[in-house]
């Protein structure tokens, strides 16, 4: 009696132990990963500047340079053709709007490394042609 608990008690650990190892892959490969840049405009006011974005999967970060802001990334969702991330700021608050949503759909003329970027938030919209040596993960 004892020996069959003890047996299934390490049956079960080891099918934890291989689903919580399994999983971050899965959610990992939800999203986009690489690296990716290009030149943003934003609606209101008026501006054009730098972003920087490195994704992994389900996290990353983005880099405004010439406004001096940036955060992490978290991966919210896709469809198959859009990628949604939520940016968490981490520095700069005081300069740029915290919370917005990235859309990333690849450019409809362009390749897997060339994509069109959208960030909404606070009622401001930016919008850009990014490109970068990021790929769509697969699951």
């Amino acid at each position: 009696m004892q020996y069959t608990v003890i047996s299934a008690l390490r049956t079960t650990i080891a099918l934890l132990v291989l689903f919580f190892a399994v999983a971050p892959i899965d959610s990992y490969a939800t999203g986009l990963g690489g690296s990716w840049e290009g030149q943003v405009t934003q609606n209101d006011p008026p501006s054009t500047y730098t972003m920087e974005m490195n994704l992994y999967g389900n996290v990353g970060n983005v880099n405004y340079p010439s406004l001096g802001c940036g955060g992490n990334l978290e991966f919210i969702r896709t469809d198959g053709t859009s990628f949604w991330y939520r940016e968490h700021l981490t520095f700069g608050k005081d300069k740029c709007i915290d919370g917005g949503i990235i859309q990333m759909r690849r450019h409809p003329l362009g390749d897997d490394t060339t994509w069109d970027w959208r960030w909404e938030g606070g009622g401001v919209s930016v919008r850009g042609l990014i490109r970068g040596s990021g790929v769509a993960e697969s699951k």
